[in-house]
């Protein structure tokens, strides 16, 4: 197991994925290699460091911005402050609770909010053994899970979400013997899915029967991840570019590049579409399905049709 202690900040995260240049440009516009999928601007984010998007079941968006708290965005894109709690890397359910860590360079307490529907919030856990938790997800049906990416504790937890109690379900990092460190976390289903690195190198791993499996080695670290339509879709960024990456079992393929900064990813399922974060500038965009032309019908068809 890794016993490090995992910089704050996640420093030697940044530093072990490429230097990752946050102030880069964008292309002229970013391009979904997908040809059935497009990609459009959604809503501008005004805060500095908004890291984490999540949707509920009435295709609202949050975005959670650290000490400047969440906001909240309808379906066409106007969005407004819903809630003072800060924190990063959130999950949310279909009515719109919230669970955001604090991370530790916000607060040493290392909190995850529970944040109510309406924006209220109170502390649901209040501790962690080191460094902070980093990132939430929470299942279908409604299990909470969250992560200690590295020192001390390092390991995938459950959250209880009535009481806040804790309770490890992998110790240590993806790795053997627990090595390496975690970056985000997701639910396939009920399962639970991963971001990080195993000291081998990057990868989508997937935890099942308390053992971690490699799902596809990825080219870089990604970041944010999300479970979309037909895979893992991962945002994540390299020295030129913020970019989206579709993940399924031994292949990682680039879904979608040109973006500024890349920091999380998530998926609408009832309006199938896919929302990217980027903070360079920060804002969203929303890759949704290339709508299809209609065939055309000749006067001749008609007549056949209502003759």
């Amino acid at each position: 197991m890794t016993r490090a202690r995992f910089p704050r900040a996640f420093v030697a995260v940044a530093l072990t994925i490429a230097l990752l240049p946050w102030s880069l440009p964008a292309l002229a516009a970013p391009v979904v290699l997908d040809s059935s999928w497009v990609v459009a601007p959604f809503a501008t984010i005004p805060a500095s460091s908004p890291e984490g998007v999540s949707v509920d079941g009435m295709g609202r968006v949050y975005v959670c911005a650290g000490t400047a708290g969440i906001f909240r965005f309808d379906t066409s894109g106007t969005g407004a402050p819903w809630s003072s709690a800060p924190g990063n890397g959130q999950a949310t359910t279909p009515d719109g609770r919230t669970y955001v860590p604090s991370r530790d360079a916000l607060f040493p307490n290392h909190y995850i909010w529970d944040v109510a529907p309406d924006g209220s919030y109170s502390a649901l856990v209040s501790t962690s053994p080191e460094d902070g938790w980093v990132w939430a997800a929470v299942s279908p049906s409604g299990k909470l899970y969250s992560i200690l990416p590295g020192g001390i504790g390092e390991g995938i937890y459950s959250v209880d979400v009535m009481s806040g109690a804790t309770t490890p379900l992998f110790t240590g990092g993806p790795g053997a013997g627990g090595a390496g460190n975690y970056r985000a976390i997701a639910t396939s289903g009920e399962a639970v899915v991963v971001s990080g690195n195993d000291e081998v190198g990057f990868g989508i791993f997937q935890l099942a029967n308390s053992t971690m499996a490699l799902v596809a080695r990825t080219p870089q670290g990604m970041l944010g991840i999300c479970a979309g339509p037909d895979a893992i879709y991962a945002a994540s960024s390299n020295v030129a570019e913020g970019q989206v990456w579709k993940i399924t079992p031994g292949s990682a393929t680039l879904f979608a590049h040109g973006f500024g900064n890349t920091v999380s990813v998530a998926y609408d399922a009832a309006r199938n579409r896919i929302y990217v974060q980027d903070t360079s500038p920060p804002k969203l965009w929303v890759i949704s399905r290339n709508p299809t032309a209609t065939r055309a019908v000749t006067i001749g068809r008609i007549h056949q049709l209502y003759r």
